[in-house]
């Protein structure tokens, strides 16, 4: 259940608009990539999608050039583990008509592996990117179609979308972005910017619906009397799924792995242009939260994440060795 839901400050500044964590959307930068890595998981669960097969099995008008004589997996995708540079994918258009279908902005701009698959993570665009774009393939259905009508509205997300053109139901509660003027003393609204990758960044939501896509992690895959997830695609979500160390943390299909006060949490960060987001789990505890600020900046959410963890489970030694002691 949802123990608590706040909004402080302002949605918009000019009109002194508040923070109401049911009604104001957010744009969530790079936790919008938790949906699209549910979506190649629901589509594996259901036999559309096998993790180990190569990528190019599933591409169809193009494939991947790799070098490196060892497959880029789908299951690489779901890990950041592609290989991939971390440069971003010609990442924003100033307008809608000027977004690049992600086909084509694949076939374009997606180069080789820069590293051998499976080896390192490398966080970047490019893997998520190409995982939204299977979920095109695949399914057959628009990206953010897709996500809408397979994740969105079983989860009773009904003010969520990846549409970035947004019905004036959802535009008229979207909080502007904005940057902080050192020099004035001021923050400055920051314009409106579209991502040619959706399934990297495109996502719009409010705090309200994401917490049933948080109860429904924690929950083994259930939101109330519905079973919007496999409990297999939520094991894959928590369980590791890749270190590149035994004692290191890792990363699941979806979360990244953080280790403070011998307790394991499950993050998933984004940020952007005035945008600052996380979703931090604690699944030991069956609990976690989010997190969205319209301004850039990691303080005020680092010191919270450090504040609520020494004031809950404050350090206790352990000699659990799957806490990489």
């Amino acid at each position: 259940e949802v123990f608590t839901s706040k909004g402080y400050g302002y949605a918009n500044i000019e009109e002194a608009i508040p923070v109401d964590p049911d009604k104001t959307v957010f744009r969530i930068a790079s936790v919008s990539k938790i949906f699209t890595i549910a979506s190649v998981l629901q589509l594996a669960s259901k036999g559309y999608i096998e993790f180990e097969k190569d990528v190019n099995t599933y591409l169809k008008n193009f494939k991947l050039n790799n070098v490196h004589g060892y497959p880029v997996r789908v299951s690489h995708l779901l890990t950041h583990t592609d290989g991939f540079e971390t440069r971003d994918l010609n990442t924003f258009s100033h307008h809608p008509n000027e977004l690049i279908p992600l086909e084509q902005l694949l076939s374009k701009e997606l180069s080789q592996p820069v590293q051998k698959p499976g080896t390192m993570v490398t966080y970047g665009g490019y893997g998520t990117a190409l995982a939204g774009f299977l979920v095109q393939q695949v399914s057959g259905t628009v990206f953010e179609e897709y996500v809408e009508k397979e994740v969105f509205r079983p989860l009773k997300m009904y003010s969520s979308t990846f549409f970035q053109s947004l019905p004036s139901s959802l535009t008229d509660r979207m909080a502007t972005t904005y940057y902080y003027e050192d020099k004035e003393d001021i923050f400055k609204p920051v314009q409106f910017l579209y991502v040619n990758t959706p399934p990297t960044g495109g996502a719009s939501t409010t705090v309200k619906d994401m917490g049933n896509f948080i109860k429904a992690v924690l929950n083994k895959g259930r939101l109330e009397d519905s079973q919007v997830f496999s409990e297999d695609i939520v094991k894959m979500m928590n369980d590791q799924q890749f270190t590149p160390h035994e004692k290191l943390p890792g990363v699941t299909f979806g979360f990244m792995e953080d280790i403070y006060n011998n307790q394991r949490g499950l993050v998933r960060d984004g940020s952007g242009l005035g945008i600052r987001s996380q979703i931090y789990l604690l699944p030991d505890h069956n609990m976690g939260y989010f997190y969205v600020q319209n301004t850039r900046g990691d303080q005020l959410i680092d010191e919270f994440n450090r504040a609520f963890l020494d004031r809950y489970f404050p350090f206790r030694e352990s000699t659990n060795e799957s806490l990489y002691n």
